[in-house]
């Protein structure tokens, strides 16, 4: 279980903890460890939220944070999606398009857009209750993670690429072990209200569930950057839906 958390941490965030081929063979073996990159990540972010500052510049520390330790991996695959979203053709013609390196219109929205939808949420964490401010940025990562092994695990590969390594052997027990870890980082989201962590459960795994229907129709199934993409909506769903339901109760 070592190597998997290794490998968890070291390919699901940009911390230097020194993987291997090892590390990652254990962790195609238990992919629901990934949940654990949530922590370092959800982590940076919800420190960069309760710094002292001018609420800009506090939102755009968040953003910062979650690239600085989480990496561009998923919203690389989001991007991605988007291309292969405004593109037309069979499933094939779009998984090639999404398999396709060069970025096009639809990715270059796809990252504005996320970008955007982060800061604005920073913006509105900056002006709450810190601590508070924290557990629903905790949370919000941890949900995306969680919803990305459920897909993992309900999903079935369209190629056999690097992605079809996480999904194929993904399993029940994966399930239980990214519950087992997700929840109470989930439940960090209480300490700004009772309903806030199931407003960032639902957000997160709408967001998920709405990137894995469109897959299984336009590209025959899930590949990494799909895996990617969910976890990259999740993420903003997830954070939009907490403040949505902080600010209102």
């Amino acid at each position: 279980m070592i190597p998997a958390v290794v490998g968890a941490i070291g390919f699901g965030t940009r911390l230097p903890v020194g993987v291997d081929d090892d590390a990652w063979t254990a962790l195609t073996d238990r992919p629901g460890v990934l949940v654990l990159a949530a922590v370092p990540t959800g982590l940076a972010g919800a420190l960069a939220v309760v710094l002292p500052g001018p609420s800009a510049t506090v939102a755009i520390a968040y953003l910062l944070a979650l690239v600085a330790v989480g990496g561009i991996t998923h919203l690389d695959g989001l991007a991605d999606c988007a291309d292969g979203a405004a593109a037309h053709g069979s499933p094939a013609e779009r998984r090639a398009i999404v398999a396709d390196t060069a970025i096009g219109v639809g990715g270059t929205l796809a990252i504005a857009g996320s970008v955007a939808a982060l800061v604005a949420a920073g913006l509105t964490l900056a002006n709450g209750p810190a601590v508070q401010a924290a557990g629903i940025v905790l949370a919000s990562e941890a949900t995306a993670s969680v919803a990305m092994v459920a897909l993992a695990v309900g999903g079935s590969a369209a190629t056999d690429g690097l992605g079809a390594t996480v999904i194929e052997p993904a399993g029940g027990i994966d399930a239980l072990i990214a519950g087992l870890i997700g929840t109470p980082l989930v439940a960090a989201a209480a300490l700004a209200g009772p309903l806030v962590p199931v407003a960032v459960g639902a957000g997160g795994t709408l967001a998920a569930l709405a990137v894995w229907t469109w897959a299984r129709r336009t590209l025959g199934g899930l590949t990494g950057d799909v895996l990617g993409a969910s976890h990259a909506t999740a993420r903003i769903c997830a954070v939009h839906a907490g403040v949505i339901v902080w600010t209102v109760s």
